[in-house]
C-alpha cells in the first residue's frame, strides 16, 4: 500500500441514486444529459454536504466511474420569455434510472468531507435539486500503482467512467470537455477550468500503462501526486 503523500488522503464514496439529469452547458432546444455527473456538480455535491463556500488553498481531485440501469424520457415545463409573456410547453428530458456510483477524492481536506458526508448539512442531491441521492459507503482508503505492462493478468473495467486524457493511456472513448472548476463573476456562473476526458464503457480491457488501484480492486482515474 502507498502512504498517503503530504497531507492529502484518498476517500471512496459510494453512491446511489434512483434517477438523474446531468444538464449539458449546450442544452439549448432540447435538454441532454452527461451519462456521469461531471466534476463541476461533484464539487459542488460536497461543498453543499460541508455547508460552506471553496477556500483558498481547498485541494479536490475526482476520479468518477459507475452505471446506470437503463435511461428513459421524461417531461419538465419549460418557460419561454418573450413580447407575449410566458409560453409554457412541455419538453422531453433523458433521464438516467437507478444509478451506482463509485466516486474518488484525492484532497487534503479529507477529513471534512468525510465527516460531512456522513452528517451532511442538509439533503445532498447531484444534478437537479430534485435528485437526490443516498451515500452507501464513504471512508478514507489506501492505494497501489500497478504496471499493466508487466501485469500478469489484464484490468478488465466493470464500470464506465471518465478517463482524464492527461492520464495517457491507450484507451480511447467518447471525448467530452467536462466543466471542474466554477466562479461567480459579474453576478454570474463561470467555469474557469474545464477537464479533457474519456468516456468509456464496460466491459473494456487494459494491459498497457499505470495506473493506480484502489485497495477493493477498483482502478482511480487519476494522478495521485
Amino acid at each position: 500500500m502507498v502512504n498517503n503523500m503530504d497531507r492529502k488522503k484518498l476517500i471512496k464514496i459510494e453512491i446511489f441514486q434512483p434517477k438523474a439529469c446531468y444538464t449539458t452547458p449546450l442544452s439549448f432546444k432540447g435538454i441532454e444529459t452527461f451519462p456521469l455527473p461531471p466534476y463541476s456538480t461533484l464539487r459542488g455535491m460536497i461543498y453543499t454536504a460541508m455547508g460552506r463556500k471553496y477556500r483558498e488553498g481547498d485541494e479536490i481531485d475526482f476520479s468518477i466511474q459507475g452505471k446506470y440501469e437503463s435511461i428513459y424520457r421524461d417531461y419538465w415545463t419549460a418557460i419561454k420569455f418573450g413580447d407575449d409573456g410566458k409560453d409554457k410547453k412541455p419538453i422531453e428530458v433523458p433521464t438516467l434510472h437507478n444509478l451506482k456510483l463509485i466516486i474518488h477524492i484525492w484532497t487534503n481536506i479529507g477529513d471534512e468531507i468525510v465527516e460531512a458526508l456522513n452528517s451532511p448539512a442538509e439533503f445532498l442531491s447531484l444534478g437537479r435539486r430534485e435528485d437526490i441521492i443516498k451515500i452507501e459507503k464513504v471512508k478514507e482508503i489506501g492505494f497501489t500503482e500497478k504496471d499493466m505492462d508487466e501485469a500478469k493478468k489484464s484490468l478488465i473495467l466493470r464500470n464506465n467512467c471518465y478517463i482524464p486524457k492527461d492520464l495517457e493511456l491507450d484507451i480511447r472513448g467518447i471525448y467530452y470537455r467536462l466543466p471542474s472548476f466554477w466562479e461567480i463573476k459579474n453576478g454570474y456562473r463561470v467555469f474557469t477550468q474545464m477537464k479533457d476526458v474519456f468516456y468509456v464503457e464496460e466491459p473494456v480491457i487494459i494491459e498497457k500503462g499505470k495506473i493506480y488501484i484502489d485497495d477493493e480492486g477498483d482502478p482511480i482515474w487519476l494522478k495521485l501526486t
